[in-house]
């Protein structure tokens, strides 16, 4: 799991960082090479590891790095790296395309962030990245489709003294830069098992959807690098599509009642009108002939996070109907990458420093 690093931190400590983040044998290299050269760390890969493929990573993913401070866009503006390879594994390397070395720059300090992204949906298809990466506008779907949604993973910069850099490897800490939203619908056990008993989601909906962000990545600024720019209008809404089974809930395997799943704006709560909306129907085969009983009811989702949908952040949201219908929501952290949530990179194979 990947925690944040400050960027103070960075600054007050960087002697240490390598000790922070692991002096393996990967975090120094032989005398003769003189490459400036990447450790990317990322959320967990939660896909099966075997399915980590060459292939999988080069259609999969494409990290780019950006150098902040030297004027002139001559240094990393923007250099795609490629994981490196010991035999078969993975060591968690990355290299620059550029091949760029320590002694081809004479500053006293350089100071590097990075994005990942998944170039099957994003890139020309709703993300946009310009600027040596300082500013990011993203549009999601306008309608609701997950396959279509666009993630990507950015890192907060990393300022490192070349006279003490050279012959490490330098840490990148990506997490994403969206936020993750889930919508879980299921019945009371007592309605699940009573067979006299049906229910049917008429209509389910999520109005107030922002589908449009500009994100910007300030360098100086010791607060929060990325901040939010702007976003476009909250206009669009995901509706559940037809053919969702209402069961009772599974505690061991959620995703049995798993309704509807987007990667969403990050967002304050302030900013969040977002409002869940739902039909249902139920009927009791013994009563009335099993004559549908309608009803309705909408939820301010802003009143059931704590924080709205912030940027790496998961929000769960569960929906049980019973005789009434009650709502709750809970936010962790987004610490996963998968194939549907877009970016995926090579296992590290054997113990990790």
């Amino acid at each position: 799991m990947i925690g944040r690093i400050s960027y103070n931190r960075w600054l007050a400590v960087f002697a240490s960082v390598f000790i922070l983040t692991g002096c393996g044998k990967d975090d120094f290299r032989h005398a003769e090479d003189d490459s400036i050269l990447f450790r990317v760390n990322t959320p967990e890969v939660t896909l099966t590891k075997g399915e980590v493929t060459d292939e999988t990573v080069e259609t999969a993913s494409v990290v780019t790095v950006y150098e902040t401070s030297v004027s002139g866009g001559a240094l990393f503006n923007g250099s795609q790296l490629t994981p490196e390879k010991n035999g078969e594994e993975y060591t968690g390397v990355w290299k620059p395309e550029s091949g760029s070395t320590w002694s081809n720059y004479e500053y006293a300090n350089l100071t590097f962030h990075a994005t990942a992204y998944s170039p099957r949906n994003a890139v020309g298809n709703g993300l946009t990245i310009k600027s040596k990466g300082h500013e990011i506008m993203v549009s999601q779907p306008h309608v609701y489709d997950p396959s279509s949604n666009i993630d990507f993973l950015y890192a907060q910069e990393v300022r490192v003294p070349t006279d003490i850099s050279r012959k490490r490897v330098i840490p990148m800490n990506l997490e994403h830069a969206m936020a993750k939203v889930e919508l879980y619908v299921y019945c009371s056990d007592a309605m699940a098992n009573d067979d006299q008993i049906t229910i049917a989601i008429n209509e389910l909906n999520i109005e107030g959807i922002h589908t449009d962000l500009t994100m910007v990545y300030a360098p100086q600024s010791t607060v929060e690098k990325w901040s939010r720019k702007d976003y476009g209008q909250a206009d669009a809404t995901y509706t559940l599509p037809a053919g969702f089974s209402v069961k009772a809930r599974n505690d061991e395997n959620m995703s049995d009642n798993l309704a509807m799943e987007f990667i969403a704006v990050p967002i304050g709560k302030a900013d969040m009108m977002a409002e869940l909306n739902i039909s249902y129907s139920v009927s009791v085969s013994s009563v009335d002939g099993g004559t549908p009983v309608e009803f309705e009811a909408s939820f301010e989702l802003a009143d059931y996070t704590s924080a709205g949908w912030m940027s790496n952040h998961k929000v769960k949201y569960e929906l049980m109907i019973d005789t009434g219908i009650s709502l709750k929501g809970r936010i962790t952290d987004w610490i996963e990458v998968d194939y549907i949530e877009g970016v995926v990179l090579p296992e590290i194979k054997g113990e990790q420093s």
